[in-house]
């Protein structure tokens, strides 16, 4: 199909190339996924620090806030609001938004260049890819279900310990700074 628009359009190519069209193609396009999965894996290292370091930062900022508040501050704030914020609503912000976009065009970029490789070289191939990847989508999802169900059972019972420690140091703190124990 490809020497075919190579013909059609006349473009001048070497005897060479022409012979070895799908071999350059697909040696190029391995060198493509190679260097892509090397670049992913850069921004992956990238994005887990940044993603550290904002989670860092906010939870910082919010626990300084708390602890230099005043008196009358303290005794109108309540505690779980700051234990919400610090152990859930940033990690829900950091894992539901920051994540979440550089992974999803980096994937998008990948699949529109395999679809457009997949449709120069073989339609038929493209539809086979397709069907193999949403019933290997549909198993998967089956087949780990399980598992994030037990996860999210241990997740929940870590996070209640978490808010429990966090909620007893914030009391502490609280009694601190009342009875000006500094």
């Amino acid at each position: 199909r490809i020497k075919n628009i190579i013909h059609q359009y006349n473009f001048s190519v070497s005897e060479y190339v022409y012979d070895n069209l799908a071999i350059i193609l697909m040696i190029t396009y391995g060198a493509l996924i190679v260097l892509s999965t090397f670049f992913r894996l850069f921004l992956l290292k990238k994005q887990n620090f940044f993603t550290y370091n904002t989670s860092k930062i906010f939870s910082f900022k919010i626990y300084e806030g708390f602890v230099n508040s005043s008196y009358n501050s303290f005794r109108n704030k309540d505690s779980g609001l700051l234990i919400s914020n610090l152990s859930l609503k940033i990690n829900n912000l950091i894992s539901s938004v920051l994540i979440p976009i550089p992974l999803l065009i980096s994937s998008t970029l990948n699949g529109l260049f395999i679809i457009i490789v997949l449709l120069f070289i073989n339609y038929e191939s493209l539809i086979a890819a397709i069907l193999i990847s949403v019933i290997s989508y549909f198993i998967m999802s089956k087949l780990i279900m399980y598992r994030v169900k037990e996860n999210s059972k241990i997740i929940s019972t870590t996070n209640d310990n978490i808010i429990n420690i966090l909620k007893e140091s914030i009391d502490a703190f609280r009694e601190i700074k009342i009875f000006n124990l500094q």
